[in-house]
């Protein structure tokens, strides 16, 4: 199990900004650069850290905000995984702040020390993340970007947000299940609501990936 995203659902960070700017468009480009982050947009490019050990960046949808995660320490844990922490920086005041610290946890799922991979609500207000936790699988906690707080919501190897369509701001997450009577493992995508709940699975997509985006197609959904 790793914390990144499956190829076709959908990219963590710390550190001093080089100084405020306006907010860059919400189709604007992150990319890292040796541990630091960039970001650009047609009207030019602009480094947002300099610190290093600085990674999966996402935007915000106003495209104000970039969330990130730090890795704290390089000591990693048993899989291979180093404490890290959740940060936010503002585009348009240059200001970071962290948003999430790590918490460890006996309990599986709720160990909150390793994570990877955010990605902002619909309305943006919380960022779901994917923490370190079973060996095949990780856990999908949803941050409340006002108070710190973070909560698990369901297993999973990616989640995305679904921003269009009639099933706008509910989640897509791609998860490790085991057919009945010994039929073996496989790993499905499911459209879970805001709440947690599991609404249903998308047919095919546990043979093919491009089964997600052809279910989205059809229902006029983009993530």
């Amino acid at each position: 199990m790793t914390l990144t995203r499956r190829a076709g659902l959908g990219l963590i960070l710390a550190g001093a900004l080089s100084g405020g700017g306006p907010a860059f468009a919400a189709g604007a480009k992150l990319s890292e650069r040796d541990g630091d982050i960039w970001i650009s947009d047609g009207a030019g490019e602009r480094r947002l850290t300099r610190n290093g050990a600085n990674r999966d960046p996402a935007l915000s949808p106003d495209g104000r905000l970039v969330a990130y995660v730090h890795d704290d320490q390089k000591t990693a844990d048993d899989f291979g995984y180093p404490k890290s922490s959740l940060w936010l920086c503002d585009l348009t005041t240059g200001a970071t702040r962290r948003a999430a610290a790590p918490q460890a946890s006996d309990q599986v799922g709720q160990d909150f020390t390793g994570i990877g991979s955010p990605v902002f609500s619909l309305g943006g207000g919380f960022v779901y993340v994917m923490a370190n936790a079973w060996v095949t699988s990780a856990a999908i906690h949803q941050v409340n970007l006002k108070t710190g707080a973070h909560r698990y919501v369901i297993d999973g190897n990616s989640v995305a947000v679904i921003r269009t369509g009639p099933y706008r701001g509910f989640l897509l997450v791609n998860r490790h299940r085991y057919r009945a009577n010994g039929g073996g493992a496989y790993d499905p995508t499911f459209v879970v609501r805001p709440d947690a709940k599991v609404a249903f699975a998308i047919p095919g997509s546990e043979d093919r990936d491009a089964a997600v985006g052809a279910w989205l197609k059809r229902h006029g959904g983009t993530v």
